[in-house]
């Protein structure tokens, strides 16, 4: 399949549906977890707290919650973090929503046309 992607400063932004909430995430392919601000996650369940490192803050511990994430049709659940400060003031600008890392390419193989803004994405099959 393939789907339309827009970017903010060269980092590709792409819409993901959230418990039917439509949503846009940085695309990152280095993030071990995903992240969303704490006021969106405030509703749901906390699976645990897990250790990342993002470059500018260094290493820290997240508040984590598993939840099921659409891409069109297809549903694959994603570990989201809440927002450090430092990243969350990033996506104040509104540009997205929050961030997607390794749950997204876990869950598909992707290919990433940049001069087009596109996205083809297929199923892995586990």
């Amino acid at each position: 399949m393939e789907i339309p992607i827009s970017s903010f400063k060269d980092i590709p932004v792409i819409e993901l549906s959230v418990n039917n909430n439509d949503l846009r995430f940085f695309l990152d392919s280095g993030a071990k977890l995903s992240y969303l601000p704490e006021d969106f996650l405030s509703a749901y369940i906390s699976s645990g707290t897990r250790e990342d490192f993002y470059p500018l803050i260094g290493k820290f511990r997240t508040e984590c919650f598993r939840i099921n994430t659409s891409l069109v049709n297809e549903n694959f659940e994603v570990t989201y973090g809440i927002l450090p400060e430092a990243i969350q003031t990033l996506l104040s600008y509104k540009h997205a929503d929050g961030i997607i890392g390794y749950d997204f390419f876990n869950n598909f193989k992707v290919m990433l046309d940049l001069m087009h803004n596109r996205l083809r994405f297929k199923r892995h099959i586990h």
